[in-house]
């Protein structure tokens, strides 16, 4: 009976160690994975800063030189305030589309991914074959 539960005691003692490595591995692939994400937001909130600066800096200019032209009476308001919607239609929709663009590749991305784990091979197999000989009479 000792032998018995002395060989509980050392599984429970085993199991309880693994638990432990487990959970610090899992904190280590977490903290990974911020870190991954942390450079992943820094890239995304620079480039999006510098996107938006070189879509904005070309409008402000247009708006600029457009006021120098309303000093000097070549344009009107209205025709500056045309101009304005008009350009703000088209920033807004290459801001849109580098948007859909981004969309499609991380759509891309996944669909890959899922046609690997529809493809992939496991290396056990997963088929009958031998049990199925044995029970052929199913």
């Amino acid at each position: 009976m000792e032998h018995i539960i002395y060989k509980y005691e050392t599984k429970k003692k085993r199991a309880f160690d693994r638990e432990k490595k487990e959970c610090e591995r899992y904190q280590s692939a977490v903290r990974a994975l911020f870190k991954i994400s942390k450079k992943k937001g820094l890239v995304e909130g620079v480039f999006e800063s510098i996107l938006y600066f070189l879509y904005y800096s070309p409008l402000v200019l247009a708006v600029l030189f457009g006021c120098f032209f309303i000093i000097d009476g070549k344009f009107t308001i209205g025709e500056l305030f045309t101009f304005f919607l008009i350009s703000l239609e088209q920033i807004w929709s290459s801001i849109l589309l580098t948007q859909v663009i981004s969309e499609v590749g991380k759509i891309s991305g996944s669909s890959s991914k899922i046609l690997y784990l529809l493809n992939r091979r496991p290396k056990i197999d997963n088929e009958f074959g031998e049990v199925k000989k044995f029970f052929h009479f199913f």
